[in-house]
């Protein structure tokens, strides 16, 4: 598979349209047709639908975007830093991280690193401690922040100060308004929102248990 047909390929996952693609590609449409027919053949299957007014990925051509989009986050990244070998320092710094009030103090220092490299293009992107440790893993992200307690024995980590709190949203009639504190066996029998990660969490698993 050829970088050039990867992006030919993604740029028509994203606009579901060949002729589209072609313009924004600056190729003609039966050249942008038989690269990715020619890419199909290579893959030994279908990457479309076919449709009368759009081109919609079949499952081999979901999972081809995924991945692709990760390979070619990669390859910019690695052709603007070989491309940035200077004097100067530069090229770029991708941070992954959720939302977080500690990331006060990452802005800070993120603040004062961009006056003492103003070549450095610094890209923050945002995602669960998952989707963070395996983009670190590929290579697509240079730095990661995660909360909570996690396996991170196959990274360089450290440790940012501060802690995070956990918060209730509750209609204003709710009976818990009136009370000082709120303990876990308050929420016993009331419906719950919570994230992904927190369920993975021991406390939330027996909460959600005994709610249930």
């Amino acid at each position: 598979m050829e970088i050039r047909v990867l992006r030919y390929f993604v740029s028509v996952a994203q606009t579901h349209n060949m002729s589209e693609s072609a313009r924004i590609l600056h190729v003609s449409q039966p050249t942008l047709s038989r690269q990715i027919a020619d890419l199909e053949t290579e893959l030994g299957g279908p990457l479309f639908e076919r449709r009368s007014r759009e081109m919609v990925l079949t499952p081999t051509g979901r999972y081809l975007f995924e991945k692709t989009t990760t390979i070619l986050k990669l390859v910019d990244k690695t052709t603007a830093n070989v491309q940035a070998q200077q004097v100067n320092v530069s090229g770029t710094l991708d941070i992954g991280a959720g939302e977080s009030i500690q990331l006060k103090s990452l802005m800070n220092l993120l603040g004062h690193f961009q006056i003492d490299y103003p070549d450095v293009v610094v890209h923050l992107h945002t995602g669960n401690a998952m989707a963070i440790e395996t983009q670190l893993e590929n290579g697509v992200l240079d730095i990661g922040v995660v909360m909570g307690r996690r396996d991170l024995h196959l990274f360089n980590a450290l440790h940012l100060p501060g802690e995070n709190q956990w918060g209730l949203l509750m209609p204003a009639n709710s009976p818990l308004l009136q009370k000082t504190a709120i303990a876990p066996n308050d929420l016993i029998g009331l419906p719950l929102l919570v994230s992904e990660q927190s369920l993975l969490r021991e406390f939330f698993c027996r909460l959600v248990a005994q709610c249930c």
